[in-house]
């Protein structure tokens, strides 16, 4: 029989069984004439069933007690809920992963790479995939491969950096192995659909080590892929227009992509003339923005009722999908002359009357005479004032967006408007009432979501002066349309991640010499800025002497000594040479000198990370072969043992040797280095 699929299951205890799928139908649950029986209570004895027809696999949950879940969302009993891609079920206590279209009965693993997975460790590692495409709302899987290579069983732990929080679930992030076995883990990523997460790619890192040694570890590098995906609201107030008033249409971005639409009307009668000033809109992800025009009929009648002209509000996207989005309406046209006014001249006693005895009875037309806002544009949150005038009303009612959200009486000519559940371009209207009789009065306001620094972080708050080390970086800001965050010149960045991005994570490294700030600034859509800063303190490397023993003057023991050091008082580390193996130190009495660093112990840093000295003394290039006797007597002693200036000549007295003395790197220096050193640089 042909496989569709694979179920991989994990037990709370750790265990993951896998099955292969195949046959028209499987059932799943804890009775064993299932398909599938598995060792649990908390499922039902037949818990959901499994259809495979013409390439179609359809899920159906058999009316169980605890239900079944898919990615969160319970399912309808008796209803097939169809499976196309890689999905996590829930039953009970158990977490199940559907693998569609895969005939292995076995987790896939991928060939282990001695280049990025040492076999040192005593383990291995691996993924069964480097790259993840996925869309919002939806989720995909990656499988982690740990293989123990040691004799003993082993703790071992699971870590991911690099996405947002919430986005990835790891079920095993800590596994206990068996020597020479091989468990697995499930990397489940599904980023929220949200407008504001754009399509870009997350470069992410898996790391797998020990509990006891978390320094030693396994990285396994894997790009997240985030797609696009559309979506697109349009409305239109008032859907039923009089002829002299202005329509409102209103349009969202509902997808995480630029948008570029085009707005036009339809009359199927062609008796209307629309008036837009604008035809073409783009919009932003998750941007509203709302269009005003005029409607005029082309011809009004004279007499007669009043007609209403259908119509429709057209918006065509100029994407790959053209889709077409239409909202109907309705313009009410009055006649010219109403029908009373071409009564004949014997009825106009009577219409006079009856004219008389309506304005006198009926109830006064309520109208609007002011209606203002405080601001066109406030923080979300803040309150809105609204302040109005009119007539003949006996209520008003408060509009957003065509939704009633406060009514008050007549005496009521202001009110403090709630933003906290809005944002965007709103339409705000005034409805004064006066029994069936309505004025309106709309205005715009436009709610914007402040700067929020949610988080600015860094991994350490100290650094060590003159030794180069990293930093990593963390941010999230929400409401910024202009994020920065500003270095030390002497940084970089390590990583590719853009310090303007809104959310993200930066690896910088750098030799600090003294205390410096990171500054996060992020700008929202009005302009206003908001700031954060971070203080990274630093301190002098230090180095203990492991002995006692004489410092030179320069990196090399042929130099002049330039101090003693004591076993086990430290002393303050200023740099190290080009090739790094001697390091300069500062005495408590202020003296300076260099000594070969394996004389030394530092704790807090590693001295190969030093930062190199770029003016350190350096010996005369060219060495003299000296003879055993003297042949020459020095014409100039010098006046001081300290080391020559690089432009100085050293006064050299000969002597005869075999073989010739050449320059050697040592710790201390040994009798015939001293002798050498005095010919080159005189005596004290």
């Amino acid at each position: 029989m042909a496989v569709f699929g694979r179920f991989d299951v994990y037990y709370p205890d750790g265990r993951v069984e896998t099955y292969s799928l195949e046959g028209e139908t499987v059932s799943v649950g804890r009775a064993e004439g299932n398909t599938i029986a598995l060792d649990t209570d908390t499922i039902s004895r037949y818990h959901f069933s499994m259809t495979h027809k013409d390439g179609i696999v359809n899920l159906i949950d058999l009316d169980s007690a605890n239900g079944t879940y898919i990615d969160g969302t319970q399912l309808n009993s008796n209803e097939p809920y169809l499976l196309d891609d890689v999905e996590e079920i829930q039953i009970g206590h158990l977490r199940i992963i559907y693998h569609p279209g895969n005939d292995s009965p076995t987790i896939p693993v991928d060939s282990i790479d001695d280049t990025t997975q040492p076999s040192n460790f005593g383990f291995r590692a691996s993924s069964d995939m480097s790259h993840v495409d996925v869309w919002p709302a939806s989720s995909s899987s990656v499988e982690i491969a740990v293989t123990n290579s040691m004799d003993e069983e082993t703790q071992f732990q699971v870590a991911i950096t690099g996405l947002p929080e919430g986005w990835a679930k790891i079920n095993r992030p800590i596994m206990m192995i068996d020597g020479y076995d091989t468990a697995y883990a499930l990397l489940n990523i599904k980023p929220a659909r949200r407008a504001d997460i754009a399509p870009q790619d997350y470069p992410v890192v898996i790391r797998v080590s020990t509990i006891d040694a978390p320094d030693k570890f396994i990285q396994l590098d894997i790009t997240v892929s985030v797609k696009s995906f559309g979506g697109f609201g349009i409305a239109l107030s008032p859907e039923v227009i009089r002829s002299d008033d202005d329509l409102h249409l209103y349009m969202l971005n509902q997808g995480n992509e630029t948008i570029t639409l085009n707005v036009e009307g339809y009359d199927p009668t062609n008796q209307l003339q629309f008036s837009l000033p604008i035809s073409t809109v783009q919009l932003s992800a998750g941007q509203r923005t709302q269009v005003n025009g005029t409607i005029q009929p082309q011809k009004r009648p004279l007499v007669g009722k009043a007609v209403d002209i259908p119509f429709a509000m057209v918006v065509k996207a100029q994407t790959d999908s053209a889709f077409v989005a239409a909202v109907p309406g309705t313009v009410h046209v009055e006649p010219s002359l109403s029908n009373w006014m071409l009564m004949s001249l014997g009825g106009i006693v009577t219409a006079i009357v009856l004219v008389l005895f309506v304005l006198l009875t009926q109830t006064p037309e309520p109208e609007i005479r002011s209606f203002e806002l405080s601001s066109n544009q406030v923080e979300q949150g803040t309150g809105a004032e609204l302040s109005w005038s009119a007539t003949n009303a006996e209520r008003y009612v408060i509009e957003v967006n065509r939704v009633a959200v406060r009514e008050v009486d007549s005496s009521t000519t202001t009110i403090t408007l709630d933003t906290s559940d809005f944002d965007g371009m709103l339409d705000v209207a005034l409805i004064a009432v006066n029994g069936e009789q309505t004025d309106i009065v709309n205005r715009s306001l436009n709610v914007y979501r402040p700067v929020i620094i949610n988080t600015f972080e860094t991994d350490r708050l100290e650094m060590v002066n003159n030794v180069s080390g990293t930093l990593v970086i963390r941010w999230n800001v929400t409401g910024s349309i202009v994020t920065n965050i500003a270095l030390p010149s002497d940084f970089i960045s390590l990583t590719t991640t853009s310090f303007e991005d809104p959310v993200g994570e930066a690896v910088i490294e750098g030799v600090p010499s003294g205390d410096f700030n990171l500054v996060l600034s992020a700008q929202d859509e009005i302009g206003a800025f908001s700031e954060q800063t971070i203080v990274i303190t630093t301190s002098d490397p230090e180095c203990t002497p492991t002995q006692d023993f004489f410092l030179n003057e320069g990196p090399d023991s042929l130099f002049p000594q330039a101090g003693d050091v004591v076993v086990d008082v430290p002393v303050r580390v200023l740099g190290t040479d080009a090739a790094r193996q001697w390091i300069q130190v500062e005495l408590t009495n202020g003296d300076v000198g260099w000594g070969f660093n394996q004389n030394f112990v530092c704790e807090d840093f590693d001295p190969m990370r030093l930062n190199v000295i770029p003016d350190a003394p350096v010996l005369p290039t060219a060495m003299p072969t000296l003879p055993d006797t003297p042949t020459s007597i020095p014409t100039q002693t010098p006046t001081s043992s300290r080391t020559p200036l690089p432009s100085e000549t050293p006064t050299v007295m000969r002597v005869t040797t075999s073989p010739p003395l050449t320059s050697t790197i040592a710790p201390t220096a040994s009798p015939s280095s001293n002798a050498l050193r005095d010919a080159l640089f005189g005596q004290n």
